[in-house]
């Protein structure tokens, strides 16, 4: 999967903690047509963001030293 940082309009919770810690917004599944009544997901992306989001949380414990459960 391509990862990477892009531009869009809106905004997100994301914008309140940005300005004190790095934020991630967007990792949720891909979809259309945000805050209207036609508002989708594309559920065929639910696995493939699900991965990507254990993988980035296994990543991230990592680089922290942060203890898991055995």
């Amino acid at each position: 999967m391509d990862v990477r940082a892009i531009k869009t309009g809106g905004g997100s919770d994301g914008n309140h903690t940005s300005a004190i810690a790095p934020t991630l917004d967007g990792m949720g599944p891909r979809g259309n047509r945000a805050h209207s009544a036609e508002e989708f997901i594309e559920v065929a992306t639910l696995l493939e963001r699900t991965k990507m989001l254990a993988l980035f949380l296994e990543r991230w414990a990592a680089e922290f030293e942060i203890p898991r459960n055995p």
